[in-house]
């Protein structure tokens, strides 16, 4: 006879990383009230913060300036209905996209 497992995992955060040792974090994930959504690297200037559902309907979107090589930016999402949204970053010609759950 064969046995079934259960497991249970618990995420606490998502990093996308490309190959040009971009780093982008959201925390945490799953959301509640907010998400702060770090990028890391050696581009200076104009970005975008989109957020989508899964749908492709654009929730929130957000213009912001990057001066440093750390930057971070704080999402409210206490107004989401629970389900998997897309948080999309473009700077410098690049789209990074990280999962997100409410």
């Amino acid at each position: 006879p064969s046995e079934l497992a259960e497991a249970a995992y618990t995420i606490t955060g998502l990093t996308g990383r490309t190959q040009n040792a971009s780093l982008v974090n959201a925390w945490p994930n799953p959301v509640t009230d907010y998400c702060k959504i770090e990028i890391t690297n050696t581009y200076r200037g104009s970005y975008t913060i989109n957020l989508r559902d899964l749908s492709g309907k654009l929730i929130h979107s957000a213009y912001e300036h990057k001066n440093e090589p750390t930057t971070s930016y704080m999402m409210v999402t206490k107004n989401l209905h629970q389900g998997i949204y897309l948080v999309e970053v473009i700077m410098d010609g690049t789209r990074y996209n990280i999962k997100l759950i409410k």
